[in-house]
């Protein structure tokens, strides 16, 4: 995924489901990323809040926030924003980008054109405050 190879780490992350039921929150996170990558929203949405259900962490209420605001479904993505907020109070797209998982073109430019886009269509501030 860090490589902006998505349809790559979709069928990897396939792979290894089937192989470690233990991981099952962090791999459903990878494919819940992949697919949000891909463009597939309603896919994407479904693995992340399959992957909540297991465990969680704010990044993972991040992609399903965005996935909510992608579709078009503005009620669901402020309800999952108020969640995010309440987990991390100064989420913003500078927390997100200050977690430097890739300097790869690919993904930089997949993680701009889907999870930060919907993010800012939702109201996600840029900067800290």
């Amino acid at each position: 995924l860090r490589l902006g190879k998505p349809a790559e780490s979709l069928a990897m992350t396939e792979r290894a489901s089937s192989l470690a039921e233990q991981r099952a929150g962090y791999l459903l996170f990878g494919r819940c990323r992949a697919l949000m990558a891909l463009g597939d929203y309603k896919a994407s949405l479904e693995a992340c809040q399959r992957s909540i259900s297991s465990e969680e962490w704010w990044l993972q209420r991040a992609y399903l926030v965005a996935a909510y605001a992608l579709l078009g479904q503005s009620e669901k993505a402020d309800q999952e924003k108020a969640r995010l907020l309440q987990e991390l109070p100064n989420v913003s797209i500078q927390r997100v980008l200050a977690l430097r998982e890739s300097d790869v073109p690919e993904f930089r430019q997949q993680l701009e054109s889907h999870l930060l886009r919907g993010l800012r269509l939702v109201g996600v501030r840029d900067g800290e405050r």
